[in-house]
């Protein structure tokens, strides 16, 4: 407890103030890689999906384009 004292005197705020700083700033770095890997995961997500959509809507393209070319 004296280090975080020493510490806590040294930027000028209370000790109780330190810890609260610290544990908010491991929580702040916690979430930004959380949130990270969401990003991450729909990024994935979203690029699968257009780019199953571009390929139905190309597929149903040809398709027409043949049977129209049949008649």
């Amino acid at each position: 407890m004296e280090f975080i004292q020493a510490m806590a005197n040294l930027v000028g705020i209370s000790s109780t103030a330190l810890i609260v700083i610290a544990i908010a700033g491991v929580i702040l770095v916690g979430g930004w890689y959380v949130l990270k890997a969401a990003f991450k995961i729909a990024a994935r997500t979203f690029a699968i999906g257009c780019v199953t959509i571009i390929g139905l809507v190309a597929g149903l393209y040809v398709v027409f384009v043949v049977l129209r070319a049949v008649q």
